[in-house]
């Protein structure tokens, strides 16, 4: 009944030790005598599993003695809530602000200005298909520096629209460089160092885009009453760059495997069995989950 009162990792020792002393046992001879030979052995064999559970119970206190370090995959998370906070501030939140100042400057119908968010949104789900295989083939970083850069062209065009096209034409830039970088990319970022609970990660991954809203729409509408469009289109542009090329670029990992790490949560892999960027050499294990990389 005493050992109902031990730890977990207490009674695994102590049943590993009886199991381990009743190997010890040897039969007696004939009569129930014992030689000395075989209580020489016995003796021998208990030492031997006493030290081997003193050195167990070693090796248990000083790993729970480490302190844990915080897995880099995490530390990717984070930055990614960064990116995320400049790239839905600058390309989602501030479109009704650049399109109510341009309403206002030149008294352009506003059906017409709606048009500039319709033509965001579809062509940056088109460009999305493309963006996806230029981050199996080239990796994230180089992605995201490219829609960093995006971003601000697209800024940059805000900045000094006098014509209607000059309007759509940013809309169109700015899609673009929203599609390197928005849940395609942060996705396939996250999904690489990330198997057990993967889908925590992947929502914790966004929630600086709320943030961006928050932060960067009024500052942009109080730029821009104060100093003109193209100075608070500057502004913007140098917090996109400042922000996202340093991460990228010193922050962000194309997988774990750079740092030699493995994912967290991985199991060994085996023949035919479902890789972590969910591909398969086996088509027969295609699934949506696979597809999707989840």
């Amino acid at each position: 009944m005493a050992i109902m009162h031990l730890s977990g990792c207490d009674r695994i020792r102590a049943r590993r030790s009886t199991k381990e002393e009743h190997n010890c046992a040897i039969e007696p001879l004939p009569g129930g005598t014992t030689s000395h030979d075989q209580l020489s052995a016995i003796t021998l064999c208990v030492s031997d599993v006493t030290q081997n559970n003193r050195q167990t119970r070693g090796a248990g206190e000083s790993r729970a003695s480490q302190p844990s370090r915080l897995y880099y995959g995490w530390i990717v998370v984070i930055a990614c809530n960064f990116v995320a906070m400049i790239t839905w501030g600058v390309a989602i939140f501030n479109q009704g602000v650049f399109a109510a100042h341009y309403i206002a400057v030149y008294h352009w119908p506003l059906w017409y200005m709606s048009l500039g968010p319709v033509i965001f949104h579809i062509w940056a789900g088109i460009a999305g298909i493309a963006v996806g295989q230029l981050v199996d083939r080239y990796g994230p970083r180089y992605v995201l520096l490219s829609g960093a850069f995006l971003l601000s062209a697209a800024l940059a065009v805000f900045g000094v629209v006098s014509e209607p096209w000059h309007y759509f034409a940013a809309f169109f830039i700015l899609s673009t460089g929203f599609a390197c970088i928005h849940t395609i990319t942060i996705g396939k970022i996250v999904a690489r160092w990330f198997v057990r609970h993967r889908t925590r990660p992947m929502a914790s991954s966004t929630i600086g885009a709320g943030i961006g809203g928050a932060l960067l729409v009024p500052v942009n509408a109080a730029m821009i009453e104060e100093y003109g469009a193209l100075n608070a289109a500057a502004v913007l542009a140098g917090i996109t760059l400042a922000t996202i090329i340093p991460t990228a670029l010193f922050v962000i990992r194309d997988g774990p495997e750079t740092m030699g790490l493995e994912p967290d949560g991985a199991e060994p892999a085996e023949p035919g069995a479902i890789r972590d960027d969910g591909a398969s050499s086996d088509t027969r294990h295609w699934t949506m989950s696979a597809a999707m990389g989840t």
